[in-house]
């Protein structure tokens, strides 16, 4: 489909965009996570380990952990922390526990599993195929993944249903015009314009950036919404990511709803460096959290966004793949119980607390002293 054809009105189906699209499996991925643990923080070691392993220590032990769960958790009973890593091990992916925001488990990092899938115009695949990496990566995809491994394993991991497929765009655009096609999105899902409204501000953003810019912008527009409500992807993204092939662009993410996006007590404090142990821009960093949108709403008859099959919002039993849920009985759910030492994870009985406990331990740990949950 060429990028004059298309149009607001032109059905999104995954099989007709023009963006060529390459997977890279979630073999590669745990591949470039085990790197990220191991070889990137390796030179680190003499300082006391990267920013981001600093990060982690400082919002997921002890007194300093971010604790500030939403409302409505803990309306359900969920206490503790966001992240948790326990006092005294080693900083690797199997020791980093996240509270999911769909089904408040919290659950290990290195289950978390997920392929990413690359989108680009034709012509840029082209160019990219022939780009010689930095970093020491093999291939120029391992590059730009390194890159953002940290990122994407933070946004992966605050999910426990439906991350398990990242799409990542790869655009010639600016920050603000990326701003810009992402505030579209935005109003559009609202719902609130009309026809022509809708026609306007289409019509605006796609004629506002140089032709010679690729991909254009009702390319990207076909994709995102056949992400979003193509039952043919096989998924619903809790995030779409938008990676910049500009000299100075970082990436960022369209969340499908506000639901989805890591609390700002995460994100505010996020290292931005490249992780790079001879660079001194602390600055240099892949993405950029601060630009991140939400959409906040599905469109006009759900249009835009079709229903995820996973519930969202209620607190899971902490074993990964069982069903039970705390709600109230009449609406199917049961009370679920805490663990005693922590109070960080709920069980909807003792046999599947016992089942947990090989995982769990290595994260169950008595809040520090001062700390009442």
């Amino acid at each position: 489909m060429s990028s004059s054809s298309s149009t607001p009105l032109t059905p999104a189906h995954i099989s007709t965009i023009y963006l060529e699209h390459h997977e890279v499996p979630r073999t590669k991925i745990e591949q470039l996570t085990h790197i990220t643990f191991a070889e990137v923080e390796e030179p680190w070691l003499p300082s006391g380990g990267s920013p981001f392993q600093q990060w982690y220590r400082t919002i997921a032990t002890g007194p300093t952990a971010v604790r500030d769960l939403p409302a409505h958790r803990k309306a359900q009973g969920l206490t503790g922390r966001l992240i948790a890593w326990k006092s005294g091990t080693p900083f690797l992916a199997k020791n980093l526990f996240f509270r999911s925001l769909d089904t408040g488990k919290l659950l290990p990092m290195h289950l978390a599993d997920f392929n990413v899938q690359m989108y680009a115009h034709p012509s840029e695949w082209a160019r990219l195929e022939t780009a010689k990496p930095g970093w020491g990566a093999g291939d120029w995809r391992s590059f730009f993944l390194l890159g953002l491994m940290h990122e994407l394993l933070l946004l992966r991991n605050m999910h426990d249903r439906g991350g398990g497929d990242i799409p990542i765009i790869f655009v010639g655009w600016d920050a603000e015009y990326i701003a810009r096609a992402m505030d579209y999105w935005v109003g559009l899902s609202k719902g609130t314009w009309s026809d022509a409204e809708r026609d306007e501000k289409y019509t605006t953003i796609a004629n506002s950036v140089c032709r010679r810019i690729l991909p254009c912008f009702p390319q990207v527009d076909l994709l995102v919404r056949s992400l979003l409500s193509d039952p043919s992807v096989g998924y619903v993204p809790p995030f779409i990511i938008f990676y910049p092939l500009t000299l100075s662009g970082r990436a960022t993410a369209l969340f499908t709803s506000a639901a989805n996006q890591p609390p700002v007590s995460l994100t505010s404090t996020f290292p931005q460096s490249c992780n790079k142990v001879d660079c001194g821009n602390d600055k240099c960093g892949f993405f950029d959290f601060a630009a991140c949108r939400a959409l906040e709403g599905r469109g006009r008859g759900g249009e835009m966004v079709r229903e995820s099959v996973w519930p969202t919002g209620e607190v899971g039993c902490n074993v990964w793949m069982c069903g039970a849920r705390h709600a109230p009985r009449e609406e199917g759910g049961k009370t679920l119980m805490r663990c005693r030492r922590c109070k960080e994870t709920m069980y909807c009985c003792v046999e599947h607390q016992t089942l947990d406990w090989k995982s769990h331990k290595t994260v169950c740990e008595a809040p520090p002293p001062g700390v009442v949950l």
